[in-house]
């Protein structure tokens, strides 16, 4: 379980709401809500099944693994949905091997979609881009790995190579911008979620080639700043914090 009480279910595809004090419950708007993975709500459920504390479930077409967040009453979340299902592959357990040798062979449709967190009825679905994978992913990765974050008004969607974007509550696309192709040797495919700071999205786009670390303007997608690193590939989240009174620039 990514979140105290929601789960996404990849390949099966479901959004499952424990049944607990929701209408109370805080925001949790990206990725381990604000990077700590702390949650202040008590009288949480400690078990449940999918027939057993289970307040609503929900089908969602494609494949990812992105975390669900939830503002107020909305819950969002990503997924790509393969033109051709059969390229929707993914392994569990503990194995050798994985790597695909190429790039998904099917368009997919890269898509937010808005929940109503009472009752878990897809309130909209916004395909942000339509497009062939342009990199290879491992098995257990699929092409919407990012988690999203939200300042409340804006939805901010990472998709790796296939770009960034600022999604509206009704599920306009307000902006987007290109990551650039973000290679990966390996194959594994991109996962790093986008945070916010200020009024500022900050994405990590780490790859095999011309790795950096930047930041966008979220009322508009314009670049604010863009540092360069000399890493590899990686897949981690960036996390903000101050340090000796000094905070990233806003």
């Amino acid at each position: 379980m990514k979140r105290t009480d929601l789960s996404r279910v990849v390949i099966a595809s479901c959004m499952f709401l424990v049944s607990t004090g929701w209408a109370s419950a805080e925001n949790w708007p990206g990725w381990r809500g604000d990077g700590r993975g702390i949650s202040p709500e008590k009288d949480l459920p400690l078990k449940w099944s999918e027939n057993e504390g289970v307040r609503w479930k929900t089908p969602i077409p494609g494949a990812g693994h992105s975390s669900p967040i939830v503002w107020g009453n909305r819950v969002f979340i990503t997924t790509a949905v393969a033109k051709d299902p059969n390229v929707e592959s993914f392994k569990g357990g503990v194995y050798m091997g994985g790597n695909s040798a190429k790039p998904d062979e099917s368009e997919y449709a890269y898509r937010v979609l808005c929940f109503d967190a009472e009752q878990g009825n897809i309130l909209w679905s916004k395909a942000v881009a339509r497009q062939n994978p342009k990199t290879r992913r491992h098995m257990k990765n699929t092409y919407a790995s990012e988690t999203p974050v939200t300042d409340g008004k804006y939805i901010f969607a990472s998709f790796g190579p296939v770009g960034l974007y600022g999604v509206d509550f009704e599920g306009n696309v307000v902006w987007q911008r290109d990551l650039g192709p973000m290679p990966h040797k390996r194959g594994w495919g991109t996962g790093a979620s986008p945070v916010l700071f200020r009024n500022t999205v900050i994405v990590n786009c780490d790859s095999d080639d011309n790795s950096y670390l930047a930041a966008f303007d979220k009322a508009t997608g314009d670049q604010v700043w863009r540092t360069e690193r000399k890493e590899g590939a990686s897949w981690g989240t960036p996390f903000l914090f101050e340090a000796d009174g000094r905070a990233p620039p806003s």
